[in-house]
């Protein structure tokens, strides 16, 4: 049975670096239960006080207003950057006193602000999936981000190039759709490029297929070779014992497969 795709929603948060465009980039602890140690941008998923508060709050439409609410409350709670309507600051408060200081002080979340730059839907035979919305925002050189040592580990400004040179070398675990982003991001030497691609492109929905070949697992894209290979190999009853398997048998799989 396909088990459905929870909304989550992703901010990569962009600054112009004497060298280039700098994303900010979080790392998630060795204990998590998914992706423990990689490094990934900031997000969470969307809840059903986001979709609330959308819908009493919010400007136009809910539904879209809801993965940006969630962008921007999970940048607040995780590493303390607030981009709001008045402007941006940092402040780390308590994540779980977020929502109250928002309501307490009437902070507007800048939601306008937000770039949909892309989305990943998880592919279908995994038991935990996610509906994630990428959104792009660009600030100054000043803000800095601040963690809790727990639900993140660290956190930094780096080059996107950068964090694929570390990926390439076994030093940083990153996740497929992570790593795509960043490719596309490595492309532009300033933010401003980054946003005017961006809002002249339309964002189709990415759901990727896993494809077994022996013992080895790969993630193939719509318009790859094996692409309509892989639907129907999802679709075996024994697909996920198989993918098992691969990593059990240290075939060669993504890494945010491998859990060796």
């Amino acid at each position: 049975m396909t088990q459905p795709a929870h909304p989550a929603a992703t901010i990569c948060l962009l600054r112009d670096g004497s060298d280039g465009v700098e994303v900010l980039m979080v790392r998630r602890p060795h204990t998590a239960r998914f992706m423990a140690g990689a490094w990934v941008f900031p997000g969470g998923a969307v809840d059903a006080e986001d979709i609330a508060w959308a819908a009493t709050h919010g400007r136009g439409d809910p539904e879209r207003l809801a993965w940006r609410i969630a962008a921007l409350r999970e940048l607040a709670e995780e590493v303390g950057i607030w981009l709001t309507s008045s402007g941006d600051h940092a402040r780390r408060v308590s994540p779980e006193h977020v929502r109250e200081l928002i309501a307490r002080d009437g902070i507007d979340l800048d939601t306008d602000r937000l770039i949909y730059f892309s989305r990943w839907i998880t592919p279908e035979p995994l038991p935990l999936r996610f509906d994630a919305r990428f959104f792009v925002a660009t600030v100054g050189p000043d803000l800095e981000a601040t963690i809790d040592g727990e639900e993140l580990i660290d956190a930094t400004w780096i080059r996107p190039a950068t964090v694929l040179e570390h990926r390439r070398a076994g030093r940083w675990l990153v996740a497929f759709p992570t790593r795509k982003t960043l490719e596309r991001l490595s492309r532009y030497r300033r933010c401003a490029e980054v946003v005017d691609s961006a809002e002249e492109s339309s964002v189709e929905p990415i759901m990727p297929r896993l494809r077994l070949d022996g013992r080895d697992l790969r993630i193939v894209l719509p318009g790859d070779p094996g692409f309509d290979e892989a639907g129907a190999d999802q679709r075996s009853t024994d697909f996920l014992e198989r993918m098992a398997d691969a990593v059990r048998r240290r075939g060669i799989v993504p890494n945010e497969f491998d859990i060796r």
